[in-house]
């Protein structure tokens, strides 16, 4: 079973790739994904063999390391509720 992550433009997902592997956390960067030279803020996640336990503290480091990193850039994107945000997924 795979998710497809996107996350904000501005992030390129090779840049987090290295420190999400120091933390225990493995995903597949998604550019090579696309044909179009896009996608380089797309990751397909896997959760075919973790347990659920797993799953769960996998999802909130790599979480915890996309915040970090987006506050790094002071990216601007729009949450769910279609206002802008500055760091801020949730």
């Amino acid at each position: 079973m795979f998710l497809w992550l996107k996350l904000p433009e501005g992030i390129d997902t090779r840049e987090i790739f290295k420190t999400a592997l120091a933390h225990n956390v493995a995903y597949v960067i998604g550019h090579p994904f696309h044909c179009d030279e896009s996608g380089s803020n797309t990751m397909r996640l896997n959760f075919s063999f973790p347990t659920l336990e797993q799953i769960e503290a996998g999802i909130k480091r790599l979480a915890g390391l996309t915040i970090k990193f987006i506050k790094a850039k002071k990216l601007f994107y729009e949450n769910c509720w279609g206002r802008s945000q500055r760091g801020h997924l949730f």
